[in-house]
């Protein structure tokens, strides 16, 4: 699954952000925002294991500013 040599890491991964867009779907952004809080620790915890360090980065980076985003929209600047 791309960059992460670990199938089971990667389906959990992909399963929190799954976790994430259903509660945002569900009109949830706090359990949005809590899901990938756990998504980019989740990143993080594997680092040189299965994923290369810049993949990393990139990955968290990006929740980093979906959280941002989120936060905005729900008025927690």
């Amino acid at each position: 699954m791309g960059h992460i040599d670990n199938q089971d890491i990667a389906r959990s991964l992909l399963d929190t952000l799954d976790a994430a867009q259903a509660a945002y779907d569900r009109g949830q952004p706090a359990v949005a925002i809590h899901q990938l809080h756990a998504f980019i620790h989740n990143v993080e915890a594997p680092t040189g294991k299965h994923s290369k360090a810049d993949h990393v980065h990139h990955m968290h980076h990006h929740a980093a500013a979906v959280i941002a985003a989120l936060e905005t929209e729900a008025g927690h600047e």
